[in-house]
């Protein structure tokens, strides 16, 4: 393996040498099903387990009670900034806004 670069910037960080080869491992074949999790279909019992898990462990870490409904969405905070103009307005009625410079670019106004 080639010197590990560190990232110290705000995107993905740097992982442990060892999840990175379980990643490597569970490309090729997720826990014995045959196929890779991005393979795997999202109704799919391997999937929906991971799903659950992830929502435990979620709600464990943030004290988030069952009366919240949890989305799992993709999109990161360029999609949350998006989101924000529309949910600010009622509906139906018409936004206005302007693209002074490139991190308003993706706004949704």
């Amino acid at each position: 393996m080639s010197q590990r670069v560190y990232n110290f910037g705000a995107g993905p960080a740097m992982l442990p040498t060892e999840v990175m080869e379980e990643v490597q491992q569970e490309m090729l074949d997720y826990q014995g099903h045959g196929a890779s999790i991005i393979e795997i279909s999202h109704r799919a019992p391997p999937f929906l387990e991971i799903l659950e898990e992830t929502e435990s462990i979620f709600r464990r870490l943030t004290g988030l009670g069952s009366s919240h409904v949890m989305f799992f969405m993709h999109g990161g905070a360029q999609m949350q900034f998006s989101a924000v103009p529309l949910n600010l307005m009622a509906r139906k009625r018409k936004t206005f806004g302007s693209l002074s410079d490139h991190r308003k670019m993706g706004c949704a106004c």
